[in-house]
């Protein structure tokens, strides 16, 4: 009995043993992908009157509607930095932002506004001071300000701010998620208003529904409106007619191509990649089939 007492508790010791020297792996199946807290201080605007568009105002909404980000209230932030040399790091690690996007705009002489802005890792200018150091080109010990993703400056009319501003959402986006960003889309879509002359309306707007523009009316229904690549014209499905025909449109000359109008069915149109190429569903045999 006390044999097989001693048997026993050799083989657990042995087992602890060999758990005890065995590595040690952790294997992650899932994770939580949450939004990351990001600092977007309002620019510093060096000018009289208002701007034309809040360019952070804008960027934040972008980011957030992204749903890969989670700006700070302005009511929130600990300070409103306009360089990376003022940011207090510790203070806005403390609340678990890791960028802080800031920037300044002037107007130019000509009426333009000159917008500078920096995207800065305060993580990494907590851990350094903002002073880390690299040798340059000729052997000398230079501050490299690693800790400034980017630094950009652009000059920008007034009624395009609002469309730079989604171009620099891009730019954060790209930066921080490795991948492109798409704030500067724009969508197409119809309209219906019963009561008007032209109740068929087709319109253009950027991506969060601001810049809405009428491109083409009718009395008769619009359909399926598809973007070329290059976004300067537009494949769309018409009844002008009494039926179903596909037009190309150019929404800046507002010129129109007739691309088919066979018997019965004529839709879904979309263009190729390259552009170069459409296709489109019709139904010419009695069955519905893709040509191109």
């Amino acid at each position: 009995m006390i044999k097989r007492i001693f048997l026993g508790m050799a083989l657990v010791m042995s087992m602890l043993a060999q758990t005890a020297n065995a590595a040690l792996e952790l294997v992650i199946t899932d994770g939580i992908d949450s939004a990351r807290p990001i600092a977007i201080v309002p620019f510093k605007w060096e000018g009289e009157g208002k701007l034309p568009h809040d360019v952070s105002a804008v960027i934040s909404s972008d980011l957030q509607r992204s749903g890969k980000f989670s700006p700070v209230a302005t009511s929130k932030m600990p300070q409103t930095p306009y360089d990376a040399s003022a940011i207090n790091f510790e203070a806005w690690t403390s609340m678990g932002v890791d960028s802080l996007l800031t920037g300044s705009i002037e107007k130019n002489a000509e009426g333009n506004y000159e917008i500078s802005y920096q995207l800065v890792d305060v993580v990494r200018g907590q851990l350094t001071g903002g002073k880390s150091k690299a040798l340059s080109d000729d052997g000398q010990l230079v501050l490299s300000n690693d800790h400034v993703l980017f630094k950009k400056k652009a000059t920008v009319p007034g009624p395009r701010m609002r469309e730079y501003a989604h171009r620099i959402s891009d730019l954060v986006y790209e930066e921080l998620t490795g991948e492109r960003g798409a704030f500067l889309t724009r969508i197409a879509y119809v309209v219906v208003k019963d009561n008007d002359e032209f109740p068929y309306q087709m319109r253009i707007a950027d991506y969060d529904g601001y810049n809405e523009k009428l491109v083409l009316r009718s009395k008769q229904p619009l359909m399926s409106p598809a973007w070329s690549p290059d976004g300067k014209k537009l494949a769309y499905v018409s009844f002008q007619n009494g039926q179903a025909e596909i037009f190309i449109m150019n929404i800046y000359t507002g010129k129109r191509e007739k691309v088919t109008s066979f018997p019965r069915h004529n839709g879904a149109p979309r263009f190729s990649p390259d552009g170069k190429s459409l296709a489109i569903t019709l139904s010419k045999t009695g069955q519905l089939h893709v040509y191109s």
